[in-house]
């Protein structure tokens, strides 16, 4: 990924300005072919002047989980089997001085992480779609993923075959239209008009202040140029 935290901006911007784009395009009539090469140069120069770094993510990590507390906990664990090999006096005190240490570390990154999840709860900055995903989060209440109990007139219905078809029967009933006295009008192959879309004419000031109002939180397109890189190059 991006490491957007040591990217040289000025550096950037002045190698984007100082490409011959016109080259680029030149000469080609394709726009596919343009946006190709044009896309190829500009992640050419991104790559030279934005470092790269590799992240592991372990989904089965609890939410406080570090890097510091991972190399206690595997230190930990070290010592224990040594210790459980050697039963020595000297081993156990080792073990028991880095559990400790380990114990004290989990609990404050646990404190730590609560403090700023609770720190972005009170921030009026917070969207409300990160502020309920938070909210569920501290409260881990299981979804029950079973349909309950349905009554239908008399029925009771516990077995989920028959719960399936009820939801289904009654699902279908909704979207029924009485089509006895309605009739499809003619509509012709070709629908004559007389405006035709020939050209787009756009400035230069127009396609900066759209791509000024991009979200950087929001996820990246298909080319995989995300908005943080695009408030980056915006003023180049």
């Amino acid at each position: 990924m991006w490491d957007y935290k040591n990217v040289n901006t000025d550096l950037l911007n002045a190698a984007l300005s100082n490409y011959d784009w016109d080259g680029c395009i030149n000469d080609c009539h394709d726009v596919d072919i343009v946006y190709k090469n044009w896309f190829l140069s500009f992640l050419c120069i991104v790559k030279e002047h934005i470092p790269c770094k590799t992240v592991v993510i372990r989904p089965k990590d609890k939410p406080w989980m570090n890097s510091g507390v991972r190399k206690a906990i595997r230190k930990r664990n070290r010592l224990l089997k040594i210790h459980t090999i050697r039963n020595s006096s000297s081993s156990w005190e080792k073990y028991r001085s880095q559990r400790n240490f380990t114990t004290a570390l989990i609990r404050s990154s646990k404190r730590q992480y609560y403090a700023n999840l609770n720190n972005k709860l009170q921030d009026p900055d917070t969207s409300s779609k990160k502020w309920w995903g938070i909210v569920k989060s501290l409260y881990k209440q299981k979804m029950h993923t079973t349909v309950p109990t349905l009554v239908e007139g008399p029925l009771v219905i516990h077995d989920a075959k028959d719960k399936a078809e009820l939801l289904n029967e009654f699902l279908c009933s909704q979207s029924r239209l009485d089509e006895s006295s309605s009739f499809v009008p003619a509509v012709p192959d070709c629908i004559p008009t007389s405006r035709i879309f020939l050209n787009v004419v756009t400035s230069e000031w127009q396609i900066n202040a759209l791509l000024g109002i991009v979200n950087i939180k929001k996820a990246c397109g298909p080319d995989s140029i995300s908005n943080k890189l695009i408030k980056i190059v915006l003023m180049a």
